[in-house]
């Protein structure tokens, strides 16, 4: 569980954690593997996520993914670009979370993901959050908790060290 004060200064600014999803670079799995390409090249992203004629989640998509897609197992079949879908070489592996949504979660699953998809009960894309805008609140929080908490060192066992570490580390 996070500690009431961090989470609270982790989510501590003028804008929302969370994307709106109309806010979001995304692509259909009916699209062509060129718009999905010319989508990435354009936004500065390295993966977004794929969304079916509902607006429900069902997977991500990357350049690697898409080059994957077009080659054969000598060269590139640049044609294949304007054939295939996007749901045909799409990874469904996504990183997700219903919301409503616990921070602690979000966290968990950007150790895995550079984003979390936020969906509602029917799987209907809302949002995300990147690792970026945590990673700025972490950066926040690094160098400001001094201004709104008084902090002491606790007398602790550090028993639960690494071997290598020792409290002079901290």
């Amino acid at each position: 569980m996070i500690n009431e004060a961090i989470e609270r200064l982790l989510l501590y600014d003028d804008h929302p954690l969370m994307i709106e999803a109309s806010e979001c670079a995304t692509v259909r799995s009916e699209n062509k593997l060129l718009h999905a390409l010319m989508l990435l090249s354009t936004v500065g992203y390295s993966v977004i996520p794929v969304l079916d004629r509902e607006q429900r989640l069902v997977g991500s998509i990357s350049t690697p993914l898409i080059l994957s897609g077009i080659k054969t197992s000598t060269e590139y079949n640049w044609d294949q670009l304007e054939e295939m879908t996007v749901g045909e070489v799409m990874n469904t592996r996504v990183g997700v979370l219903q919301q409503p949504y616990d921070l602690e979660d979000v966290l968990h699953k950007l150790v895995d993901y550079n984003y979390v998809c936020i969906v509602d009960d029917h799987g209907l894309f809302i949002g995300m959050i990147t690792r970026k805008e945590i990673l700025t609140r972490v950066n926040f929080l690094a160098h400001q908790i001094d201004h709104y908490y008084d902090l002491s060192e606790k007398a602790v066992s550090y028993t639960h060290l690494r071997a290598h570490e020792t409290p002079e580390h901290l």
